[in-house]
């Protein structure tokens, strides 16, 4: 009966040292991820790391208010048009070739975000969010310019 226990007490902690190795590696929230694939919508979300290629959703439309979007993320190929990102941290993410226009980043962090070749029109920035991008080479910026930093 103590070797039961024993065994039980092994496993629990294995399960729990998986876990907490899981959200190390992935660094994002499975839970929340699974909300953000279900319905579009994942305020004060974790999403950082995660890989929004695979979800099999459309996602314009989104909402990501205040959402963590953090971590070197790649956002590659995506139709983010039309969504919510404010107060949202996409610091240092990488995004390319993905459309969001009119889109509405209004107190996001975006230091040191790379823009490349992505469609940013008509959406809410500031020219202090767009000085702080690392690179928005060949990206329209919300007035319609095509931005030049980071292009070699």
């Amino acid at each position: 009966m103590k070797m039961n226990k024993k065994n039980i007490k092994i496993s629990s902690l294995i399960v729990c040292s998986g876990l907490l190795v899981s959200n190390l590696v992935f660094g994002y929230n499975q839970n929340d991820v699974n909300k953000y694939i279900n319905n579009n919508q994942c305020p004060n979300c974790d999403l950082s790391t995660m890989d929004f290629k695979n979800t099999g959703i459309y996602h314009s439309f989104s909402n990501l208010n205040s959402a963590n979007l953090s971590n070197d993320i790649a956002l590659n190929y995506i139709d983010f048009k039309n969504s919510n990102f404010k107060n949202s941290n996409l610091t240092k993410a990488t995004i390319t070739n993905s459309n969001f226009e009119n889109s509405d980043f209004t107190g996001a962090a975006l230091y040191g975000a790379n823009f490349n070749n992505d469609d940013l029109s008509g959406s809410i920035l500031t020219a202090k969010q767009i000085s702080e991008f690392a690179s928005d080479c060949k990206t329209i910026l919300p007035d319609g310019s095509i931005g030049k930093k980071g292009c070699n």
